[in-house]
């Protein structure tokens, strides 16, 4: 992940848009807040990892409970 600062990822816009379709741009503030830019195709795919986890881990949590139950 690359890093910049507002004043050069303004500079330079359409690069960094760019870039940001293949790896996401941290844009870091004087005051150190951070910002990240990524495509909306990377944003989708952390989005569907997140649900995958999320349904995973709720499945494990009924296993779990059926097999506490089962005892």
């Amino acid at each position: 992940m690359i890093s910049t600062n507002p004043r050069n990822f303004r500079a330079q816009l359409k690069a960094h848009l760019d870039l940001a379709n293949q790896e996401p741009v941290r844009i870091v503030r004087h005051s150190k807040e951070a910002f990240i830019l990524l495509s909306e195709e990377q944003l989708i795919e952390i989005q569907n990892q997140v649900s995958d986890l999320q349904r995973r881990l709720l499945e494990s949590m009924e296993e779990l409970s059926k097999m506490k139950d089962a005892r």
